[in-house]
């Protein structure tokens, strides 16, 4: 979790909504499970795998793979909640389950791969707007020139 937060608050960074999306999540479960009933039933198979998913999210946190360490943490939450109140009660949870998952940062990976194609659309679509216009652009890339100047 102190990695979680640290990623959250580190500077340049695209997951400042964490702390916010976090705290939606808070209250909307709260919201749901405030007038559940416990679950009076012993899941045995739901505490085996809080048990298994806890041994994988620790060797994620030594391998320093955060991104399963984030998803076992979570995991781990969604199934403590059917321990105690039932696979019934994530249907109450759905919207907030949206949110635990905004609150989570995406792996490096795949957010160099999307900024890559949303760069190239935000061009495309600057590019499709200045030919509405009479100034003369060139595209050459993700690179626009206008003159002397260059975006």
């Amino acid at each position: 979790m102190v990695s979680l937060w640290g990623r959250w608050m580190e500077a340049e960074s695209y997951y400042v909504h964490g702390p916010i999306a976090a705290l939606a999540f808070i209250w909307l479960t709260y919201s749901a499970l405030r007038t559940t009933k416990k679950n009076p039933r012993k899941p045995y198979t739901t505490l085996a795998l809080i048990v298994l998913v806890s041994i994988i999210t620790l060797y994620f946190q030594i391998q320093r793979i955060r991104f399963g360490e984030y998803l076992g943490i979570s995991t781990i939450f969604v199934l403590g909640v059917v321990l105690f109140w039932g696979v019934e009660s994530l249907k109450k949870l759905r919207w907030a389950l949206w949110f635990l998952l905004l609150a989570l940062p995406v792996p490096s990976f795949v957010l160099v791969h999307l900024s890559f194609y949303l760069r190239q659309l935000a061009v495309v679509l600057v590019v499709a707007f200045f030919k509405l216009t009479p100034l003369t652009i060139q595209q050459d890339g993700n690179l626009i020139t206008y003159g002397a100047h260059w975006v």
